[in-house]
């Protein structure tokens, strides 16, 4: 299932039914910016649950994460400054756990 569009903005997502006793919804999910996608919709088996609360978060929290300094940037200045944020800050494990952790639950 496609929701949104891939060029601006879209939530790909496939339900995998998975049997389990803790309620969680497995199945397989990306999302889609400008055309270009993140997370890998083969991996199979994501909980999406996880996903779809820190996506209700964020909604909730969307204006408050507009910061001033950055808003001149480019958006592709703004993608290689958070890698580099990322690779200078952040243990690659670390970094690795909470990006999955976000798009595949």
């Amino acid at each position: 299932m496609l929701i949104g569009n891939k060029r601006t903005f879209a939530i790909e997502c496939y339900h995998e039914p998975i049997k389990n006793t803790s309620r969680q919804v497995f199945g397989r999910m990306c999302i889609w910016a400008g055309g270009v996608i993140r997370g890998d919709i083969d991996e199979p088996a994501c909980m999406l649950n996880v996903t779809k609360e820190h996506l209700l978060d964020m909604i909730g929290r969307v204006e408050s994460l507009n910061d001033e300094e950055l808003a001149h940037l480019s958006d592709k200045t703004l993608i290689s400054w958070t890698d580099q944020f990322h690779s200078a800050h952040i243990q690659k494990d670390s970094f690795v756990k909470v990006i999955t952790s976000f798009l595949t639950g």
